[in-house]
């Protein structure tokens, strides 16, 4: 009777200890008990390890020269950024430049107004407001289209010692070919003197395009006269 007595008390004991379940602030656990830990915030700066060199190597401070706490956030002070940056760089709102830019290729896009004090270099400038529907119209179309070869400063002809005549150096507009729509250069030429002109002789004095490097010329006659000038 004993023994059978202890036996049940096993077993009830055992099935009670079979339905124990523990959780952790948990809800929807029936017939458990629940272990409430308070939810307490860390301070890191008690850990004794959070500057050491396990994790910061040797930095254990701020230089507040660089840095300054705004409300509990560290933040980059301006003032020192700008100590030696406004000397690197422009400001999005407006700088005044002291060197170039190199805009390596790329476009400059959307600018109103362009203003220069020096000279501004590109291959051609659009002019939308001259193009109609036969394509881009440029400044360089314009002065194609506008301009003709011919003389512009100095070529004059004086007259040197004997029967001689000096020429002038000048600038002028000389076409790549003999053609009206050829492109249309501006060239200069060296001056050229003690050019012989035979007594009761018709001499025909240009200036000849010459591959891109022009030089005076003379002829007796004008049917050989090069025209790409």
């Amino acid at each position: 009777m004993k023994f059978l007595y202890l036996f049940l008390f096993i077993f009830l004991f055992s099935s009670v200890s079979a339905g124990l379940d523990i959780g952790y602030n948990s809800e929807d656990i029936i017939d458990s008990v629940i272990l409430n830990v308070p939810e307490t915030p860390i301070n890191y700066s008690l850990i004794p390890t959070v500057n050491s060199s396990d994790w910061w190597g040797s930095l254990n401070t701020v230089n507040t020269t660089q840095f300054d706490n705004l409300a509990n956030v560290l933040n980059i002070d301006e003032g020192w950024l700008s100590s030696f940056g406004n000397a690197l760089w422009c400001k999005l709102t407006g700088c005044t430049m002291t060197g170039d830019i190199n805009m390596n290729g790329k476009d400059i896009n959307n600018i109103k107004n362009a203003n220069a004090s020096g000279n501004i270099t590109a291959n051609d400038f659009i002019i939308p407001n001259m193009t109609g529907n036969n394509g881009i119209y440029s400044v360089n179309n314009w002065f194609i289209n506008s301009g003709s070869p011919g003389q512009l400063i100095g070529g004059n002809i004086s007259l040197g010692s004997g029967i001689t005549v000096d020429v002038s150096s000048g600038t002028g507009l000389f076409r790549d070919a003999d053609d009206d729509t050829a492109q249309l250069r501006s060239y200069m030429w060296d001056a050229r003197s003690s050019i012989t002109v035979p007594t009761n002789s018709i001499m025909y004095i240009g200036v000849d395009l010459n591959s891109g490097t022009p030089i005076i010329v003379n002829t007796t006659t004008d049917a050989s006269w090069d025209l790409n000038y």
